[in-house]
């Protein structure tokens, strides 16, 4: 035998002259006059436990028809469906668990009202604040006593400032939903503190500017999503007049977060329905297992939904300050560690990617040239808030023979910056008793060294107009691969320095007759196509590390190095032909940093062969040292889900030995 009932993802609101029934599928207009109370008195019995008859056994003819004309229309619609006997019924299952409801607003009323028609049984309401019609709170109550005399509406005091005492408001609770038209972060990040605690499930509805954030939700493996993680994300990658920035801190969050004006009775019913409809599935377990834990953000105009998911926050989960054994282990278990393939990273780091509240953006091209190069930016979030609110976030280019080349590219240097900025003050120690330190491999001889906090993360000391990650910050497959880059980084650094204060002339080199690898004799084929006149000159300092510098015209628009003079090459036609392709794409956002011109009298005359001598790791380092330099690399980990797909980011540093 069929029974009937109401689709899981249907949710309505009352309208002029009827109802309107909204479903992932679109919404259904019903008119009447009382068709929006007869639906509204119907929904906690269309729950998949009666049939049209049962439901109709009792009625006087009258209204024995009118409900037959009302569920007819629904199951036209496709909004009441049949169900099988063996079918789950998860609003009935859900009505045996106690609901704990905090909050203020017009919101906290249509969720009252919402969870009342879901058909639990048993709720436990705390208003907080002004802000709340409890007139409207006391006619859902009402209705609800009409409907279902069965029900229990228990008020309480929910002080939440006082975590004990909200310890007892949520004590017995099968989930706790906090719901505001403001966004009271402290209240909330209490509530999820004390439920954490607790062990009892916690989702919250919150409008933030012209839009709603309702969460978090999905079953993932081994943890309970944390509603303070979802918020922190959205606060690092939103805009920055979003938030009130402070010092790195677990328990720093931004204040309340208002939104311009009162949402509207369907805006606010479209969001209790859509939050209370997922709590449903929470309660009764019928919640598919995710990888990630999803956020749902609302229009609150065009009442469009949209699905996040996201990576717990650093902040969100244990990280105990590691000792020198802790950084032995670590560094033993990079080098020894499998080589990532760089198509797996691409599927895997998909995690990471979301508009507003991932690791990094959406990769996108925008409406850039694709030609000679592909290009690809993404944007990064700022996870511990240390740019500033005038600060925009840093944008990663990546470019490459292909746009599968440019994404990663851009992918990766982009997981690079978010490690310089990821900062989590619980692993840091002290040493001497004052600073503030994090562990590093030295290597020159492999061993853990302590590197002050400021050195390796140069963000903490403060940013100017713009951030861009330090010289040594690098990533790679390997982390011989990624310490490489970081090394060369930090020798090209030295390099510019000496190269600045350099009277003597440097050698131009010809660079048409080099050996170069596929790449490479791709990109300056490319150079000879584009007919500007490129000059290239050896510009090699102490740190012995190959560098060369590219000149278009008058215009120094490059310098390069690599631990080969080939390698340097190929990396440095690359940036000559982004900087060709910005200039002729009107100065598009995609071109490279300027460099500083070589000094006047800089630039020597005749032409000599390319030198063909090479360098490795051990020889730069040991080069370094004799000039009083030792270098350290710093696994940039203090992101665990980062650090799980891409574990190779570093930031090798320079101390004075």
């Amino acid at each position: 035998m069929t029974r009937l009932k109401l689709r899981d993802d249907a949710f309505y609101a009352p309208t002029g002259d009827g109802i309107c029934i909204f479903t992932n599928t679109g919404k259904v207009v019903l008119t009447g006059p009382s068709v929006f109370q007869w639906i509204d008195r119907l929904a906690p019995y269309l729950d998949g436990r009666y049939t049209l008859a049962e439901l109709t056994a009792s009625l006087p003819a009258g209204r024995r028809q009118m409900t037959e004309r009302v569920v007819t229309a629904l199951r036209d619609q496709r909004v009441v469906v049949e169900v099988g006997d063996d079918e789950d019924h998860s609003r009935s299952d859900a009505g045996r668990h106690l609901v704990v409801l905090v909050g203020s607003g017009r919101v906290l009323v249509e969720t009252v009202a919402a969870v009342l028609c879901s058909g639990s049984r048993s709720v436990r309401l705390g208003v907080t604040g002004a802000g709340t019609d409890m007139t409207l709170l006391a006619e859902c109550e009402r209705r609800a006593r009409q409907r279902d005399a069965d029900q229990r509406i228990t008020h309480v005091t929910a002080e939440l400032s006082d975590e004990e005492r909200t310890a007892d408001v949520v004590a017995g609770a099968g989930l706790v939903v906090y719901a505001a038209d403001r966004a009271a972060v402290d209240e909330v990040r209490a509530l999820d503190r004390v439920c954490t605690r607790a062990g009892i499930p916690f989702v919250a509805a919150i409008l933030a500017g012209e839009e709603a954030w309702v969460g978090p939700f999905g079953s993932v493996a081994g943890q309970r999503p944390g509603w303070m993680s979802a918020w922190r994300r959205l606060l690092a990658l939103g805009s920055r007049d979003d938030t009130a920035h402070d010092h790195v801190s677990p328990d720093h969050v931004s204040h309340d977060h208002v939104s311009p004006d009162h949402p509207d009775t369907v805006a606010a019913t479209v969001v209790a329905n859509q939050l209370v409809r997922e709590a449903v599935r929470l309660l009764s377990g019928t919640v598919e297992p995710t990888a990630q834990p999803r956020m749902m953000r609302i229009d609150l105009h065009g009442l469009g939904t949209r699905r996040h998911g996201f990576l717990p926050h650093p902040f969100a989960l244990p990280a105990p300050c590691p000792d020198r054994a802790d950084a032995q282990d670590t560094i033993r278990r990079l080098r020894d560690g499998a080589t990532v393939d760089p198509e797996d990273f691409s599927r895997r780091v998909v995690a990471c990617l979301q508009a507003r509240i991932g690791v990094l953006g959406e990769v996108t091209e925008q409406d850039f040239t694709q030609l000679p190069l592909a290009v690809s930016q993404v944007r990064v979030s700022d996870p511990v808030l240390l740019l500033g609110p005038r600060v925009p976030l840093p944008v990663s280019t990546g470019t490459g023979p292909s746009l599968a080349d440019a994404r990663r590219a851009a992918v990766l240097h982009g997981l690079v910056t978010y490690g310089t900025l990821m900062v989590d003050p619980r692993r840091l120690h002290t040493t001497d008793g004052t600073v503030h330190a994090v562990w590093g491999e030295r290597l020159d001889d492999g061993l853990p060294h302590e590197v002050p906090a400021t050195v390796a993360f140069p963000a903490l000391l403060g940013i100017g107009a713009t951030y861009a990650p330090p010289a040594g910050a690098a990533a790679g497959y390997d982390w011989a691969q990624a310490v490489r880059a970081g090394l060369v980084g930090q020798c090209r650094r030295l390099t510019l320095t000496e190269v600045a204060g350099c009277r003597r002339p440097f050698t131009p080199i010809d660079w048409e007759q080099v050996a170069l690898d596929e790449p490479g004799d791709r990109y300056r084929s490319m150079c000879r196509i584009s007919g500007e006149r490129l000059d290239v000159y050896d510009v090699t300092g102490s740190p012995g590390v190959p560098t060369l510098a590219f000149c278009v015209g008058d215009v120094t628009v490059a310098y390069a190095s690599g631990l080969s003079f080939p390698a340097a090459l190929r990396d440095g036609l690359a940036e000559v032909l982004l900087s060709y392709q910005a200039r002729v794409d009107d100065g598009a956002a995609y071109a490279p940093a300027r460099v500083p011109p070589l000094p006047p009298g800089g630039r020597g005359s005749g032409v000599t062969a390319c030198p063909h001598w090479s360098t490795d790791e051990a020889t730069v380092t040991a080069r370094l040292a004799r000039l009083g330099w030792s270098a350290v690399a710093v696994p940039l980990d203090h992101d665990p889900g980062v650090a799980a797909i891409l574990p190779y980011l570093v930031t090798v540093v320079l101390i004075r030995a």
